[in-house]
């Protein structure tokens, strides 16, 4: 049954959560019947992660892609920064197809706040985005930082607030928990 109001939730912060928020929103939108369409910007296709690996098996209305091939931590260089640029960009006029015409009901941009902080798409390129969004589409935003714009635009913010992390004691990602 599809929602008769799609909304914009925006998770954002310092703190880990985000992405699991964003799943588990996914996840109970599949449980209900719902399609599901989740992108992740900058995390590596190479990477092994159990959303991944459990979206086959919740069939083809649940669909998680990567978008981009390398993920970034600390500074990029100008030239992958360039290439990103590039392919973010194809990508983002396919999401606009996929947002506008209703193909799924749920649609998750996860770290595509950071993909804007990062520079790797322009502020018009996220709005635009937004706007040509279907009216039952409900839209999903992630990453560090929120724009002040976005904040008031958003039906839902939600901001998480780093308090303690295993990092600082270094404790790595583990599977099944981080990825």
């Amino acid at each position: 049954m599809p929602l008769d109001t799609g909304l914009i939730q925006v998770y954002y912060g310092q703190g880990k959560g985000k992405t699991t928020a964003a799943l588990g929103l996914a996840l109970r939108a599949a449980g209900q019947g719902l399609r599901v369409y989740f992108v992740q910007f900058l995390k590596p296709r190479f990477l092994s992660s159990g959303e991944m690996n459990l979206a086959p098996a919740l069939g083809a209305d649940f669909v998680i892609e990567r978008v981009n091939e390398d993920s970034y931590i600390g500074t990029i260089s100008q030239e992958l920064k360039a290439k990103s640029r590039q392919h973010i960009s194809q990508a983002v006029i396919r999401l606009q197809t996929v947002i506008q015409n209703y193909d799924f009901d749920l649609i998750v941009l996860d770290e595509i706040l950071n993909v804007l902080t990062l520079e790797l798409i322009s502020e018009m390129e996220l709005k635009n985005l937004i706007t040509c969004k279907h009216p039952q589409v409900e839209l999903v935003l992630t990453g560090r930082t929120a724009p002040e714009w976005l904040i008031k635009q958003a039906d839902l913010v939600t901001e998480i607030k780093l308090i303690k992390h295993p990092y600082q004691r270094g404790i790595k990602a583990r599977r099944g928990i981080e990825f």
